[in-house]
């Protein structure tokens, strides 16, 4: 089963960040999911979040997602903690000694 979690935009909102969204991500930005580091960009975390949300609405856009996170009230380190936790739930394979990929 797939991890998720929910997050304050303009609604509430159900994130997931399965395989097929990770393959999305990596094939729109470039960036490996298991090889990420602690350098933070606004595209990756944009790019991050439009993949874990566009499950439970297939109209949704990247542009549109810049849109939310531009008219959201909660502020973009509460997004930025939001796409890292999902990150977090969905490669943890629960191992202590696994590195724990971060937001690039």
């Amino acid at each position: 089963m797939i991890a998720f979690t929910t997050i304050k935009l303009d609604k509430q909102r159900e994130m997931k960040f399965g395989m097929k969204a990770m393959i999305e991500y990596e094939k729109i930005t470039g960036n490996k999911i298991l090889e990420m580091t602690d350098e933070k960009s606004l595209e990756n975390i944009s790019a991050m979040l439009w993949c874990m949300l566009k499950h439970e609405d297939k109209e949704l856009t990247l542009d549109k997602t810049l849109d939310i996170i531009d008219n959201c009230d909660a502020g973009l380190v509460y997004i930025i903690e939001k796409v890292t936790e999902m990150l977090i739930l969905s490669t943890d394979d629960g191992s202590k000694n696994a590195p724990t990929p971060t937001v690039k």
